[in-house]
């Protein structure tokens, strides 16, 4: 294994996106901490350790921006270009081969060749041990096997379908493009053609909302007993997810989406649909840093607004304003991570690999089942302390900046909004089963992953 200190322009380079996962989860914090200013009076003298203990999480995640990590060494460096250079030709007639038998059906199977590559067998393992695992734990045996057999079918359906229009398109998807001419029509087609991803995903999710709402009885934000019924409901879950891909395929489809998150009464399905979203037009469009804080803000003014309406359909009555309510929150979140990183025993995984460990903390620190919040390492420390939680810290930073260099776009416009709220509610087993898929998901694409650009005039 090689580590290698970047070079200052190599830094600039990645600093200076605020959408790779470091800038997320350092702005996360910030404004939680900025939030909480109120409050400060009421917080423990430990807290401005619990704070420095924060930053050096942030820090452990932020290891792998700031140098390279790779595993050839220098005496196989001879090797592996000449490996790249036979897999590039190889490439070549691949493409040239998957052009002439452009189906489906010969994508699907021909894609099946991946799990001849260890790490991505390897992926696939983990991934279904954990998805399944959290499956299980609230819906049996049973269900774990029909959803991770329904899962895997539909992944490498999605697989086929990307990979087809991807080589198709020369793995470039051209955002705006003024010329005319013949190729211009078919890179039009094969858009279309990869927009329909989007289209299905949200015909998935708007069906899986329905199905809710006939199931309950009634929309879930107005209703709080139906709203917590749905905390581990499938549908909810996978509405959550594909109605998040199709905000990406436009306007409208975005306004839809956040419409039906709205709907299902959670806060981070709202977040994640508009911070994808506003990541998605930072990265295809001309959107300044200034119009990114100024839609910051209403979305931290609205997630305020909702909070005040969902506690409203508790029965319980609150004397704080929409935004007097962000700021005690956040208060509450970062008294949280004080009282866990006082706590005198470390847990061994029980919060972190375990499906719904985050009520456990809950019941340590306040003496009640609930899930609450107590921001992004707080599990980690609990379950390890200090250097173990930073560890894990380094190894989540690791993994998140692979997902960021080697999936879709657009799907990390998703996992980014995800890693973002995930700032303030902590490291739990529901996102540990993202990580794992998305991880998967990049071991797969990365070999045909698309490039988005923005015009061509």
């Amino acid at each position: 294994m090689n580590i290698k200190f970047l070079n200052k322009n190599e830094l600039v380079e990645n600093l200076k996106n605020i959408e790779n996962p470091l800038s997320l989860v350092i702005l996360g914090h910030l404004t939680l901490l900025i939030l909480a200013v109120p409050y400060y009076g009421k917080f423990e003298p430990t807290v401005y350790y619990s704070i420095l203990v924060m930053f050096f999480n942030i820090a452990m995640f932020g290891i792998p921006y700031f140098v390279k990590i790779s595993f050839d060494s220098q005496d196989n460096k001879d090797i592996t270009n000449a490996k790249n250079n036979e897999n590039d030709e190889l490439g070549i007639a691949e493409n040239s081969d998957n052009l002439k038998n452009n189906s489906l059906k010969y994508h699907i199977i021909n894609n099946l060749r991946d799990f001849k590559k260890p790490l991505a067998l390897l992926g696939l393992i983990i991934c279904g041990l954990v998805a399944g695992n959290g499956i299980y734990a609230f819906l049996g045996i049973g269900a774990a096997i029909l959803f991770m057999i329904i899962g895997f079918a539909l992944l490498e359906l999605f697989f086929g379908y990307y990979r087809k229009y991807s080589l198709a398109c020369n793995k470039e998807y051209i955002i705006r493009n003024k010329k005319e001419n013949k190729e211009n029509k078919e890179n039009k087609e094969n858009k279309r053609n990869m927009d329909k991803i989007g289209y299905y995903a949200g015909l998935f999710g708007i069906l899986s909302f329905i199905i809710i709402v006939l199931k309950y009885g009634n929309i879930p934000l107005l209703d709080y007993t139906i709203r917590m019924g749905i905390a581990n409901e499938p549908l909810r879950l996978l509405s959550y997810g594909t109605l998040s891909y199709f905000a990406l395929s436009g306007f409208l489809p975005f306004i839809i989406a956040l419409g039906l998150n709205i709907g299902l009464g959670y806060k981070a399905g709202v977040l994640t649909v508009v911070v994808s979203y506003l990541i998605w037009k930072k990265k295809t469009s001309k959107i300044s840093f200034a119009k990114l804080v100024f839609w910051a803000f209403i979305l931290l003014v609205f997630l305020g607004v909702m909070s005040k309406l969902i506690i409203s359909t508790s029965g319980q009555n609150w004397s704080l304003n929409f935004i007097e309510m962000l700021s005690y929150r956040a208060y509450f979140d970062i008294m949280s991570f004080d009282k866990v990183i006082h706590y005198p025993q470390m847990l061994m995984g029980s919060t972190t690999f375990i499906p719904n460990g985050e009520q456990v903390i809950s019941e340590l620190i306040y003496g009640y089942k609930h899930n609450i919040t107590t921001t992004m390492f707080a599990p980690f420390h609990l379950d390890f302390g200090l250097f173990g939680g930073g560890f894990l810290a380094f190894l989540f930073g690791l993994i998140s900046k692979k997902i960021y260099e080697n999936i879709d776009l657009k799907l990390y416009c998703i996992y980014g909004a995800i890693l973002l709220s995930m700032t303030e509610i902590g490291f739990n087993y529901g996102f540990l089963i993202v990580v794992a898929l998305f991880s998967y998901m990049a071991v797969r694409m990365q070999d045909y992953k698309i490039k988005y650009i923005k015009n061509i005039r």
